[in-house]
């Protein structure tokens, strides 16, 4: 994701939240045991372990599937502060990995991360999941045709979670809307956390959209031949999936990126080969879609229009084109607070949500707030 893009993406409803709470200690009143850092890592080990098995094949759009550990009331929720209430900002959440995915115009990144969720907790043991998107409880809208009459997606915000690979969802009783979140997975888990399973008309709709995955991911995929220069050829080869941030950053190309585009300093187009490229339908479309006219003097040879080799040349020129902006970005990528754009887009997204918490500019607590806010930009540029 290019500096110019990690701010625009918070700022649009593309993102999908997901929270993964490991089963207590078995002396659930070590309190300072569970609020270990250190308590988490067995269990993000194997939560990586298993996302890789099943995410191997699969083409992010934009973000793939990462968790933190995230301890009991961390602060450090700058997302939520960025894209708004979702009801999980203000929560006392016990101590969980934490992540967030932008998904872009793929919703099917939102479905994939789904089924992976039901994955891991059907293989590890007192593993609950949760899982929200811009639109709050997106599994229950999904479904909503086939809720209870007692429940509507408003009503059991914070009430609907994911374990033994079944979807579950808490009913509380008449009057008593409020519910702490480590109350309710006490009752998903527990011994009678069966009954709070959903009915087979729900669980049958969001088995619908996530049936197939990870096995036939290849059916959302479309292969094609494109000719690019021997440098593309070789990334391509070496990590496939960046297909998809080049693409991004061809169709989100401005002026400074068309300028890097003329010179092609890093991918030249002196020497090309065609090769089978792997794409999502949706990044293809946007790619064979975004009308571009490449410069002759650049050293580009593009065949006729009515030439068969025609389409190849030109989804190769607009493809290395995008790791052409993507290698001129990674070259100038050392944040300088005063005049990235990117950076000045982000903040001022923090301030109109909240974030410094009308803490003065300059004081400590606003300092210390700034400082993880570009940690955070840094570490996802």
């Amino acid at each position: 994701m290019s500096h110019r893009e990690i701010l625009q993406s918070v700022r649009e409803d593309d993102f999908v939240e997901y929270f993964l709470f490991p089963a207590r200690p078995s002396d659930p009143t070590d309190v300072e045991l569970e609020n270990n850092e250190n308590s988490l890592e067995p269990l993000l080990q194997e939560v990586n372990r298993l996302a890789d098995s099943f995410c191997q094949r699969y083409i992010w759009h934009r973000d793939s599937f990462r968790v933190v550990p995230r301890l009991l009331n961390d602060s450090r929720m700058l997302i939520e502060a960025a894209t708004g209430e979702n009801g999980t900002a203000s929560a006392k959440l016990p101590s969980h990995l934490y992540g967030i995915s932008h998904v872009g115009d793929n919703i099917q990144d939102e479905w994939f991360i789904v089924a992976l969720l039901f994955h891991l907790t059907e293989r590890i043991p007192g593993l609950v999941a949760r899982v929200v998107d811009a639109d709050g409880e997106f599994l229950l809208i999904e479904a909503a045709e086939q809720l209870p009459r007692w429940a509507n997606p408003e009503s059991c915000e914070g009430k609907v979670f994911i374990c033994d690979g079944t979807l579950r969802l808490v009913q509380t009783t008449e009057g008593d809307e409020s519910l702490e979140v480590q109350d309710a997975l006490e009752l998903v888990r527990g011994t009678e956390g069966k009954k709070y399973s959903v009915s087979e008309q729900v669980d049958r709709c969001i088995r619908e959209r996530i049936q197939g995955f990870p096995d036939e991911v290849t059916d959302h995929q479309h292969r094609a031949t494109v000719n690019v220069p021997v440098g593309v050829a070789a990334v391509l080869r070496e990590n496939p999936q960046l297909v998809a941030p080049a693409v991004l950053a061809f169709c989100g190309r401005d002026p400074i990126d068309l300028k890097a585009c003329r010179a092609m300093r890093y991918f030249p187009p002196e020497n090309c080969v065609n090769v089978s490229v792997t794409f999502t339908k949706c990044l293809y479309a946007m790619l064979a879609q975004s009308r571009y006219l490449p410069d002759r003097r650049t050293g580009w040879s593009i065949p006729l229009s009515t030439d068969p080799e025609y389409k190849a040349h030109m989804l190769g020129v607009k493809l290395a084109c995008g790791f052409e902006i993507l290698a001129s970005q990674a070259k100038t990528s050392r944040t300088d607070w005063e005049t990235d754009k990117g950076w000045k887009s982000y903040y001022e997204s923090l301030k109109a949500k909240g974030y410094f918490r009308d803490n003065i500019e300059g004081s400590q607590e606003h300092t210390k707030l700034l400082t993880i806010a570009r940690e955070y930009y840094v570490d996802n540029k």
